[in-house]
């Protein structure tokens, strides 16, 4: 069921849409800095520094910083260990924005065929959960000590459409704050100012799915073990997880595409 609240004051959200948005909310520095390491990396995986227009390869033990863009070619992944030991995965065809309140992310446009999809690993930090937020045109989502992912996709009418998942944790998502104005449960219709402050608190093993028009939609469960024997993805970043928990190096290369 899902589960509505006013947002008096989100310490960090996950946004759904068109693009993905990753921020680090202790975040204080005005100047880019290193916002985290390559820790794994296969296939074309390229960064470009934020007001320019020049490409670079990106390989194991290199630095992103803020404002960065990445992206990944096809058959391509790479795994950021962030500054506060919290992991980011980006898959093939995917296209990354690391700004400081925001990971966007684009479902591609024109010649493009971008997937854009992303899994976040929030690590604890002195048994407190950092905060982080990912955010797209359609939906902000703020990730609290979570294992999340986020896929950017399209539907029939080449629309933009937000998947979020969440492992474990608990996320709470919500609109843009130029999201449209909507119905939601209950006996009195909620203002535009009144919209952008409500939210769906997600656990784990649920998932929503969200558009640019119409109500968020409801939180459905999903079972990961089931997801690991068709979602090739769901599967490696699952089992790349339990590498990492053990203190292994390298996870295994993914099979297929």
């Amino acid at each position: 069921r899902a589960r509505w609240r006013r947002a008096a004051g989100c310490a960090a959200a996950v946004a759904l849409g068109a693009s993905f948005a990753l921020a680090d909310d202790n975040e204080k520095e005005e100047k880019p800095e290193v916002q985290g390491t390559v820790s794994w990396r296969k296939g074309s995986v390229e960064r470009r520094p934020a007001g320019k227009e020049k490409w670079n390869a990106l390989d194991k033990g290199d630095s992103v910083f803020m404002g960065d863009v990445v992206r990944t070619g096809k058959s391509a992944r790479v795994e950021i260990r962030l500054k506060d030991k919290s992991l980011l995965r980006i898959d093939q065809k995917s296209k990354i924005t690391l700004s400081r309140f925001q990971l966007e992310a684009s479902a591609g446009s024109g010649n493009e065929d971008l997937l854009s999809r992303v899994w976040l690993k929030v690590k604890k930090q002195g048994g407190k959960p950092s905060n982080y937020e990912v955010s797209t045109p359609t939906a902000v989502a703020g990730v609290r000590g979570t294992v999340l992912r986020v896929d950017l996709e399209k539907d029939k009418d080449d629309n933009d459409v937000t998947l979020v998942k969440v492992y474990t944790g608990k996320v709470d998502v919500t609109r843009p704050k130029r999201g449209p104005r909507v119905e939601v449960p209950g006996p009195d219709e909620v203002t535009k100012d009144t919209w952008e402050k409500i939210v769906i608190e997600m656990m784990g093993k649920e998932q929503l799915r969200i558009g640019r028009s119409g109500p968020l939609g409801k939180v459905a469960k999903f079972d990961p073990d089931d997801e690991k024997k068709t979602d090739e993805w769901a599967r490696w970043n699952q089992e790349r997880d339990e590498v990492e928990e053990k203190g292994g190096d390298e996870p295994e290369a993914p099979k297929g595409d």
